[in-house]
């Protein structure tokens, strides 16, 4: 009989749970989506866009949104660069939440 999966509030598999296979790679976290769904749920509408630079040798990543009365644009050499600077935006201006582990004001 195979393994089962086990679940827990909040997720839906755990990787512990995961059969294992030699030569298997296991998926890292994309700290893309995670920005994706960070803004998301923090009510921004956002997406990105990726354009040569103006010497044509390299991309330039762009995100940009808005979440009604504020608009945010981030640039980067990388899509994870212009999404991190993106997400340290919006929490700059009070409009994401606080980073895991820092404390709150007041």
């Amino acid at each position: 009989m195979g393994r089962r999966f086990r679940r827990s509030e909040g997720v839906k598999y755990q990787w512990s749970d995961l059969p294992r296979f030699r030569g298997a790679k296991v998926p890292t976290p994309n700290p893309t989506d995670d920005a994706v769904k960070q803004l998301h749920q923090a009510g921004w509408n956002i997406g990105s866009a990726a354009f040569t630079d103006r010497a044509g040798e390299g991309l330039v990543w762009i995100v940009s949104g808005s979440n009604g009365e504020n608009q945010i644009r981030a640039e980067g050499a990388t899509a994870a660069e212009a999404w991190t600077a993106a997400i340290d935006q919006a929490r700059a201006c009070g409009l994401l939440g606080l980073k895991p582990g820092e404390p709150s004001a007041g």
